[in-house]
C-alpha cells in the first residue's frame, strides 16, 4: 500500500496468494499443529485507499465489514487446505465493532479470537467479554513477559508484567463463566515493536521474567516463588525485580546470564553518559558554539575531557565484553544491529567530547593536538 509499507491492499488477488502462500510455508514447517495464529491486529489503514473506498461505496460495507471479508477468506483457506488446524486471530479489531456486524460475518465458526492486553493496569473495554461470548464459545488470551514496554527498552522491568499476569489471572476468574472454553494463555515476548523498529530487550535478559510469569501462573505470585526461581536461575541473591533499582548488577548462572548482566550495566552506564553529556558543564563550557569559535578555557576543558576520556575507555571496555557474548548467542546482523543501535551513538556522542576537548587544549599548548 502507498505510504504504508507494512499494510496490503486486500482486494488484490495477488496480496492474499502471497499470505496464503507464507501460512502455507509455516505450517508445512510445523507437522501435526492443532492452532494457527493468522495475526490480523491494529489494521491502522483500513478502507482509506482510493480503490477501497471505492469498493466500500459500491458494496455498501463499513470498515470492518471490508476487513472481516478479508479474515473470512485467510481463516477459510487454512480451514480447507489444513485439515484440523484452527486459525487464531487478534481481538483488538472486533473491540469496536458492532455486535450486529460481527454476528452476521460468519467468523464465529472460523476463528478464535485471542484478546491481547500487556499494560500492568487493565484497560479492556467493560463489554469486551459479553460481546465476545455472544459470538465466539472460546478464547485464548494474551500477556506479556517482556517487549511491552517501550519500543527502545533494554532492560525488563519483571515488576510490571507480574502486575499483567496477576490482572489476567483476575479477569479470566471473572469472566471464564462466559465462554464454553478458555483454551489458555499465551505469554508473548516482543522483540520488536513492528518490523521496522529497533531491537528491544534482547532474549536472554527476558529469561528470569518469564520464568517469573510462568510460576505466577501457576502457583500465584508468592515469597516462595521468587525464590525458587532465584535459584533455578542461579542467582546468589534474590532475584531483581526491577533492574532499573537494583544498584549493582546481579551474579547469576543461566544460559544466556552474561548478556542479562550486561544490558543491566548497559542502562547504567548510558545513564551516567548521558547525565554527563548533559550537565552545565559540557553545556556552558564545551558547547558546540564556543568550540567552533575555540572561544573555551582549559581551566574548564581539562577536567570535562579527562572525566570523557574515562566514560570513553569503559564504553569500549563494555564493548569488547558485549561483543562476545551476543556472538555465542546471535547472529551476526543481530550483533551488529544491537550495537550499531545502541552502543555506537553512545560512543560516538563520548568521542564527539574527547576530540573537542583535545581539539581545543592544543590550542593551548603549540598548536599539536593531543595524543
Amino acid at each position: 500500500m502507498q505510504d504504508s509499507a507494512s499494510s496490503l491492499l486486500d482486494y488484490v488477488l495477488e496480496s492474499l496468494k502471497i499470505v496464503c502462500s507464507m501460512i502455507d510455508q509455516v505450517i508445512a514447517a510445523h507437522p501435526g499443529i492443532q492452532w494457527f495464529h493468522i495475526g490480523c491486529d491494529e489494521v491502522y489503514h483500513l478502507g482509506i485507499c482510493e480503490q477501497c473506498r471505492k469498493r466500500m461505496t459500491e458494496e455498501s460495507l463499513t470498515p470492518h465489514e471490508l476487513f472481516f471479508q478479508h479474515v473470512k477468506n485467510v481463516a477459510f483457506h487454512v480451514r480447507n487446505h489444513h485439515q484440523g488446524v484452527i486459525p487464531i486471530i487478534w481481538d483488538d479489531m472486533f473491540r469496536f465493532a458492532e455486535v450486529s456486524i460481527l454476528a452476521v460475518s460468519g467468523l464465529g465458526e472460523l476463528v478464535v479470537p485471542m484478546v491481547w492486553h500487556y499494560l500492568a493496569s487493565f484497560n479492556l473495554p467493560p463489554d469486551l467479554w459479553q460481546k465476545l461470548s455472544s459470538i465466539f464459545s472460546s478464547v485464548w488470551v494474551a500477556s506479556a513477559f517482556k517487549g511491552a514496554t517501550g519500543p527502545r527498552a533494554c532492560a525488563t522491568n519483571i515488576n510490571y508484567h507480574l502486575e499483567n499476569h496477576l490482572n489476567w489471572i483476575a479477569a479470566l476468574n471473572e469472566m471464564k463463566c462466559l465462554f464454553k472454553n478458555i483454551h489458555g494463555i499465551a505469554i508473548t515476548g516482543w522483540q520488536r515493536y513492528d518490523h521496522y523498529a529497533v531491537l528491544c530487550e534482547l532474549l536472554p535478559h527476558g529469561l528470569p521474567s518469564l520464568a517469573m510469569c510462568l510460576q505466577t501462573i501457576r502457583k500465584g505470585l508468592t515469597s516462595e516463588v521468587h525464590e525458587t526461581v532465584t535459584a533455578d536461575l542461579g542467582f546468589t541473591s534474590l532475584l531483581p525485580l526491577n533492574p532499573f533499582g537494583c544498584g549493582e548488577i546481579p551474579t547469576c548462572s543461566f544460559p544466556g546470564s552474561s548478556v542479562y548482566q550486561l544490558m543491566i550495566e548497559f542502562v547504567y552506564l548510558e545513564a551516567e553518559c548521558r547525565k554527563f553529556i548533559c550537565n552545565d558543564g559540557c553545556l556552558t563550557w564545551m558547547n558546540d558554539y564556543n568550540v567552533r569559535r575555540n572561544f573555551t578555557n582549559p581551566v574548564h576543558i581539562k577536567p570535562i575531557l579527562s572525566t570523557a576520556g574515562v566514560m570513553l575507555a569503559q564504553l569500549e571496555e563494555f564493548q569488547k565484553k558485549l561483543s562476545t557474548a551476543l556472538q555465542d548467542i546471535f547472529y551476526p546482523n543481530t550483533v551488529e544491529e544491537w550495537q550499531g543501535t545502541y552502543l555506537a551513538p553512545l560512543m560516538a556522542d563520548v568521542q564527539k567530547l574527547v576530540d573537542a576537548g583535545r581539539q581545543q587544549l592544543s590550542l593551548f599548548q603549540g598548536g599539536a593536538v593531543l595524543p
